[in-house]
């Protein structure tokens, strides 16, 4: 085992696993693989395991990110800004302005991810594996399947302006004690928390409209 330790020490030597980097999105290419030196070293990208990122990312950023950063563990997307790109990172989906694209980091096993500040809408199917969540102050609408399956999600701080939480978007977490919604919550979708056994209390908006099953 020691022999082991020492031999990974080595291997780890001038590998750069902390990244803070600003980029501008590329319309046929990942700008964020470009900065962290991926292009011609699949190495590089494998070896990322914290990551923060300014300026501007699309579809080929999020493929990047959530396919090739292997190791990525803690992502830090506040100051960053999702705009349109066609190129479909999961079959069938691509990115959008100011919003966290559908299956962003799917089966991804990010423990902590920090959203951008400036989305508006969470996309279905957006995480795996997160441990806390703070939902960005202008987020309109959660996805469907948004955080499914969060099963270390013990709190989530909902903002005002959130008015559609979707179908089992935070179902099989491990949300405790009580949840307080925002004045502005209008619908929630069936099935949003089922599984959520530690769940004591949940406190509604009086302007909210529909609740569904489960």
């Amino acid at each position: 085992t020691a022999w082991s330790d020492k031999v990974n020490d080595i291997l780890c030597l001038g590998r750069q696993h902390d990244w803070n980097v600003t980029v501008e999105a590329e319309d046929k290419s990942s700008a964020v693989l470009q900065a962290v030196g991926g292009v011609s070293d699949n190495e590089a990208a494998r070896n990322v395991v914290r990551l923060k990122v300014s300026g501007t990312v699309n579809s080929y950023d999020f493929m990047v990110m959530r396919n090739k950063m292997t190791s990525l563990r803690e992502l830090d997307l506040t100051d960053a800004h999702v705009v349109y790109n066609p190129y479909e990172h999961y079959q069938g989906y691509h990115s959008w302005n100011d919003s966290l694209p559908d299956y962003a980091f799917y089966r991804k096993d990010l423990r902590e991810c920090k959203l951008p500040k400036s989305i508006t809408c969470i996309g279905r199917s957006a995480c795996r594996k997160l441990t806390n969540m703070d939902i960005p102050e202008k987020v309109q609408e959660i996805g469907g399947d948004a955080f499914t399956g969060c099963d270390s999600l013990k709190e989530v701080d909902f903002q005002e302006g959130l008015e559609r939480i979707g179908d089992n978007a935070f179902s099989s977490c491990a949300l405790q004690d009580t949840i307080v919604f925002p004045q502005t919550l209008k619908r929630v979708v069936w099935g949003a928390f089922q599984g959520n056994s530690n769940l004591k209390a949940v406190k509604f908006p009086v302007g909210l409209e529909y609740i569904e099953s489960s």
